[in-house]
C-alpha cells in the first residue's frame, strides 16, 4: 500500500510494466535546467482484483517535466501536474 502525497505542487506517477522489468529500477530526473538529480525507484508485483500487476509508484514528485534514465536509454519521459496521479503504460 502506498499514500500518495499530492497538492498545489506535486504529483504522482504510477508506471505500469510487464513481467520482465520485475525487481528492475526506475530511475528519473526532473528536467528543471540544472544537472540531472537523480530518483529511482522498483518495479513490484501488486494484486489488483486479485490479478498481478506489475509497477513503479514515484509517491510524490516535484510538478514538471521528467526524463527517464533506467531501465531504457535517457528520454523524455513524463508531464507531473499538480494534484494529480500520472499513470503510463509501458506493458
Amino acid at each position: 500500500m502506498f499514500v500518495l502525497d499530492v497538492g498545489t505542487d506535486a504529483g504522482a506517477l504510477v508506471i505500469y510494466t510487464g513481467p520482465e522489468l520485475k525487481d528492475a529500477e526506475v530511475e528519473i530526473s526532473h528536467d528543471d535546467g540544472g544537472p540531472p538529480r537523480k530518483v529511482h525507484t522498483g518495479v513490484v508485483e501488486r494484486r489488483i482484483s486479485g490479478r498481478p500487476t506489475w509497477a513503479a509508484v514515484f509517491p510524490s514528485l516535484k510538478a514538471g517535466r521528467y526524463s527517464f534514465w533506467r531501465p531504457y536509454a535517457v528520454r523524455s519521459g513524463a508531464e507531473i501536474a499538480p494534484g494529480r496521479v500520472t499513470e503510463l503504460d509501458w506493458r
